[in-house]
């Protein structure tokens, strides 16, 4: 009689990592599950800062998107070489999610989030080819928006532009977004 191994397959890096391809086989992956530089991450439950705060960005950005745009709450993935990765709102030009039509990239980022992800993530929605990312966090009681915007010479994003408690930009179009609701002290890590 065999032994039976507790482990789901997925909780074992494979040497040389893992694929965007291997996730598609993978039985019982956590929901929001990313893949950066061939290692798996998973999101830990959302705190109330990062609920509301996805929250207002949706509303304000529903209500500033132009016609034939649309904004999603969905967790849909964007894929792009060895990442796989699942913002937590995204504009795109109708028609769906496909990263030639993603127009801007949101995520409210957890303060338990590993550094590394924190330095790869953006490269990787660079290298997709997402125009626009808005990367948000709590600093304290405040929260803090990196926009970046993509340099279409180098493939990558340029200087990044650090807000707090609000959105302020003119791309990918006119927005001015207040946070201050989720800055509240009350609203836990």
């Amino acid at each position: 009689m065999g032994a039976i191994d507790p482990l789901p397959e997925w909780a074992r890096t494979p040497a040389g990592g893992w694929r965007a391809a291997d996730l598609d086989r993978l039985e019982d992956l956590p929901p929001h599950t990313e893949l950066l530089d061939g290692r798996l991450y998973f999101r830990s439950p959302s705190t109330v800062f990062q609920e509301l705060t996805r929250s207002q960005l949706d509303h304000g950005l529903r209500a500033l998107a132009p016609q034939g745009w649309e904004v999603s709450s969905t967790s849909e993935e964007i894929r792009h070489g060895a990442a796989r990765l699942t913002p937590d709102l995204t504009v795109t030009r109708r028609g769906g999610l496909n990263p030639s039509r993603v127009l801007l990239a949101i995520e409210v980022m957890p303060s338990t989030w590993p550094a590394e992800v924190r330095r790869a993530t953006p490269a990787d929605y660079a290298a997709a080819g997402v125009p626009h990312l808005w990367w948000v966090e709590r600093e304290g009681t405040r929260a803090v928006v990196r926009c970046y915007e993509l340099d279409s010479a180098t493939g990558r994003y340029g200087a990044e532009a650090v807000q707090y408690d609000e959105v302020r930009t003119t791309r990918p179009f006119p927005a001015a977004i207040d946070l201050t609701l989720t800055s509240s002290p009350n609203n836990g890590h």
